[in-house]
């Protein structure tokens, strides 16, 4: 049986919660990654499998050894990894994926990103060596691009390749992004901003819902967007992940409001 305390804990990176009647696994690996699922129903034996689980992340992320199918940590992933293997007939390359990408979001992406984003990452494949393609290449295509592009530059377009290649691994077409092993386009550089003191963010609230700064020819009141400010203050989430989030998201549960941030609205899926 469930037992009351049972609810949440942090291990490490990874925190465990409730999400509906099932226990929920959430971190972030590498910097800018985010993981979560589901592992276990609510109970003492599923608690007890959530925690060694957490335990069993943050060792293999110490070890280098992280397993993003998450097969080694959940047996609802390990009997989704077997299916997978059992069903593979072929082995994509990256520029198939990429194509399988464009064929499903066509219909739903503006066509200035098609003509923006997914062009630039279209001309990637003109320059990355034929044999740099094949997935086990990760490495070597992403020195190769490295060698062609600043960083800054490459980063965006990684991000739009990423997003169809983690496409294919939601569907099972593929078992594992590789790319995120070797480079993740989400790093931030540099130092880390200083946050913001309690007193700091009210003022900063109540200076958006006063237009105290607010420009005269401004199109729009700064309190139009004084909502979205406080939000984003008090979830901590990023601005994308807040664009995304639906109703579904929003759970009540013993006079408690949760919200889950599971997607994050890009340009590559407008």
């Amino acid at each position: 049986m469930y037992t009351e305390g049972q609810e949440r804990a942090k291990v490490g990176i990874v925190s465990v919660d409730i999400h509906g009647n099932s226990y929920r696994l959430r971190f972030v690996y590498p910097e800018g990654s985010r993981h979560q699922f589901t592992i276990a129903r609510v109970s003492s034996e599923g608690w007890s499998t959530s925690i060694r689980a957490a335990q069993l992340i943050n060792r293999d992320i110490d070890l280098g050894d992280f397993d993003d199918s998450y097969a080694r940590y959940s047996p609802k992933h390990a009997r989704k990894l077997q299916i997978a293997k059992k069903e593979a007939k072929k082995e994509y390359n990256l520029k198939e994926l990429w194509e399988m990408y464009k064929s499903v979001k066509v219909k739903t992406v503006s066509k200035s990103t098609i003509k923006k984003d997914w062009s630039r990452v279209d001309n990637l494949f003109e320059i990355i060596p034929s044999n740099f393609l094949a997935l086990d290449k990760a490495e070597e295509a992403i020195k190769f691009l490295l060698s062609k592009y600043a960083s800054g530059t490459l980063n965006p377009l990684l991000r739009v390749l990423y997003a169809a290649i983690n496409m294919q691994v939601k569907k099972t077409t593929i078992l594992v992004n590789p790319y995120l092993h070797i480079y993740s386009p989400y790093q931030k550089k540099g130092k880390k901003p200083e946050c913001f003191e309690p007193k700091e963010v009210k003022a900063i609230i109540l200076a958006f819902n006063a237009n105290t700064f607010n420009p005269k020819d401004s199109p729009y009141c700064h309190s139009y967007y004084a909502p979205m400010i406080e939000f984003l203050a008090l979830t901590g989430c990023r601005p994308s992940e807040a664009h995304a989030v639906t109703w579904e998201d929003i759970k009540l549960s013993n006079g408690k409001t949760f919200i889950r941030f599971n997607k994050v609205w890009t340009s590559a899926e407008r």
